[in-house]
């Protein structure tokens, strides 16, 4: 029940999860911790897999392993107290790893239709999505890019898949710059691999003014788009990728699209943008200059890990993940107090790099006892606490509705203080200059470090204004067909 909220956000990010946990006897159904969970998960869309008995356990396991690649969802194994201590007869020596048939790619007729589209358009772009962030899936698509002139984009789970590509403008929707936004809003077809082109992606259809033609290809033959269609391929975003590449090359097709040294010099402009670095001087500091100099400071092997929330997505829009996979975002359930956890699995799982967790105040102290863990593993943990002594997504709610903010306010905790109690290093920052002893943390970041970061609560972030908080604002009024 601890884990309920990870397991929703895996289940609705499509993870591909196995869950071990701890059940009641079977024979004692009025055990005190007695949960049905089957139907817990069930409820949430996350799968079940009984243990039938002792002598079938490697069976049951291998199926429900099968179970969570291929479906792409998590799978809950419950393991009854009294079967634990069972023995077994099965031979886990045999266990063979579990092979997988290809992934089957567009038919031939919609990859040729797919070709047609981009040998009319004059400026394509391609977003990759989760279901494209792969490693067969980023050649492909980067190749025909730079055959047939494509920006090349992602969705925030696909973010640094591109990285270091000088026709990649980075994350496409809400947190992506000015110029990354003047420089999409020229494309006229638009091919989406893996992305479901939610509001988020497509700014509820403002991000694309000139689109003549989406081309949304998923694997998932249900998946369905946020965006007028124009054509559907149903398959493996990678499979699909290298049939379309294949059949650009057979027709001896290339075209010059957004590939102009123009255009290239306007992302390596953007590529340089930063946020002037004066402080408040009110004893607060401007959190899009923290997260500047951080971006500045920390080595190229990094992992990001930001919460949902007003205050986190400063790190989306100014920390730069530079390579694949090195950015995680729990925001598929956009609930709060997900991201400390999962920074310790990453940097559990990533031990060459710095792991930069960015929580908001209220989130770390639904989870402040994980900075206990990340301390006893002596974890390379950057925890970046946006502290506005609010809940400060309801702060915006509130105000955009007229009404008093005080509650959602709450006293200011000292983060740096508790994290030091924990074991960690604690340092609070209330004006720039108190950042320096975190680039010595990076220079030999030998156990976790707490970062508490003092706001102004009153202060809107820019991405939410220009989204959400006013009258104007591109999510209150989504283009037709989005």
């Amino acid at each position: 029940t601890h884990g309920l909220t990870g397991l929703v956000e895996a289940a609705k990010g499509r993870t591909p999860l196995l869950l071990l946990t701890g059940d009641s006897p079977s024979v004692r159904v009025r055990d005190n911790q007695f949960v049905d969970q089957g139907q817990l998960h069930g409820a949430v869309g996350v799968a079940t897999q009984r243990l039938r008995s002792p002598d079938t356990v490697v069976d049951d396991l291998k199926g429900a392993v099968r179970r969570a690649i291929v479906g792409r969802r998590p799978v809950a194994v419950p393991i009854p107290l009294d079967l634990q201590e069972r023995p077994t007869k099965a031979n886990v020596e045999a266990l063979e790893p579990i092979l997988l048939p290809p992934l089957p790619r567009a038919p031939d007729a919609v990859v040729a239709q797919m070709a047609d589209l981009l040998a009319a358009a004059r400026k394509p772009l391609i977003i990759a999505g989760r279901g494209a962030a792969s490693e067969p899936a980023r050649r492909a698509l980067a190749a025909i890019a730079d055959r047939v002139g494509a920006l090349l984009a992602t969705t925030m789970p696909a973010n640094g898949l591109f990285a270091g590509h000088p026709f990649s403008v980075g994350m496409v929707g809400v947190h992506m710059s000015a110029a990354s936004v003047r420089l999409v809003a020229e494309a006229d077809t638009l091919l989406a691999f893996g992305a479901s082109l939610n509001q988020f992606t497509t700014r509820a259809g403002h991000l694309f003014p000139r689109l003549q033609a989406i081309v949304h290809c998923d694997l998932d033959e249900l998946a369905v788009a946020g965006a007028p269609v124009a054509l559907r391929a149903i398959g493996d975003a990678g499979a699909t990728a290298e049939a379309l590449l294949a059949e650009l090359e057979r027709r001896r097709f290339t075209a010059l699209g957004f590939h102009t040294a123009d255009v290239r010099g306007q992302i390596e402009a953007k590529l340089r943008e930063t946020w002037p670095e004066d402080p408040a001087g009110n004893g607060v500091v401007d959190p899009r200059a923290v997260v500047t100099l951080l971006d500045r400071w920390l080595p190229r092997r990094r992992a990001i890990v930001p919460d949902t929330g007003h205050a986190s997505g400063y790190a989306i829009g100014y920390l730069s993940v530079p390579e694949r996979g090195s950015g995680v975002y729990p925001f598929d359930f956009q609930a709060i107090g997900l991201a400390l956890g999962m920074a310790i699995g990453v940097a559990v799982a990533l031990p060459d790099r710095i792991t930069v967790a960015v929580v908001g105040d209220g989130s770390l102290l639904m989870a402040l006892g994980e900075v206990e863990t990340a301390v006893r593993h002596r974890l390379p943990l950057l925890i970046l606490v946006m502290n506005d002594a609010a809940f400060g997504a309801e702060v915006r709610e509130l105000q955009m509705r007229g009404l008093p903010i005080d509650a959602a306010l709450f006293p200011d905790v000292d983060f740096a203080a508790v994290g030091r109690a924990m074991g960690a290093q604690g340092l609070t920052v209330r004006r720039l200059d108190d950042l320096q002893a975190v680039r010595s943390w990076i220079a030999d970041p030998q156990a976790p470090i707490v970062v508490d970061c003092k706001l102004d609560p009153r202060v809107p972030a820019d991405w939410f204004v220009e989204a959400i908080g006013g009258e104007s604002a591109y999510m209150r009024r989504p283009a037709p067909g989005y």
